[in-house]
C-alpha cells in the first residue's frame, strides 16, 4: 500500500484550487441564476419555520417529510453568515460547491500524480451540473 504524505506543493494546490473556485463559486450569486426557483423560496421558509420552532433534528420536515437535520443545519450556517435569504442560503451552497472541489483534489490524488488530481478537480469544478446546483439555494446540494 502506498503512503499518502501531506507535502507543501499538496498544501499549494489546494490553497490555488481554494482561491480559483471561490472566486468562480462565489461571485454574482445574487444575481446568476436570474430565475429564483420556487424550490428555493420554500426551502428558506422550511428553514426558517423548523428553526423558530424547535424541532427534533432527526424527525421528520415540512417539506415532503424530509429529514430535518439538513434544513436545520444549512439554516444555521446561513444564520451565521448574515440570514436565511436568498444570497446567504445560495452563499452556503457555492460554498459547500467550493469545498467538493477541493474535497476531491485530495481523492484524485490518492491515485493520480499532482497535475493530474489539479486537472481533475479543476474538470469537476468546472462542470456544469455542479457549478448550477450549488448556486441554488436547494436542500439537494
Amino acid at each position: 500500500m502506498r503512503k499518502i504524505f501531506l507535502k507543501y506543493g499538496d498544501i499549494l494546490c489546494v490553497i490555488g484550487l481554494l482561491l480559483v473556485f471561490t472566486v468562480v463559486y462565489c461571485t454574482g450569486i445574487y444575481t446568476t441564476p436570474f430565475q429564483v426557483n420556487t424550490d428555493e423560496i420554500t426551502i428558506m421558509i422550511v428553514m426558517k419555520k423548523l428553526i423558530a420552532d424547535g424541532v427534533n433534528l432527526f424527525g421528520l420536515s415540512y417539506y415532503f417529510g424530509f429529514p430535518s437535520f439538513i434544513f436545520i443545519a444549512l439554516g444555521k450556517i446561513a444564520l451565521w453568515l448574515g440570514g436565511i435569504d436568498l444570497y446567504h442560503v445560495r452563499l452556503v451552497h457555492s460554498l459547500f460547491g467550493v469545498g467538493i472541489v477541493v474535497a476531491s483534489y485530495s481523492f484524485f490524488r490518492i491515485s493520480f500524480t499532482k497535475f493530474q488530481a489539479v486537472l481533475l478537480a479543476m474538470l469537476l469544478g468546472f462542470n456544469h451540473s455542479l457549478f448550477a446546483i450549488s448556486r441554488m439555494a436547494m436542500r439537494d446540494n
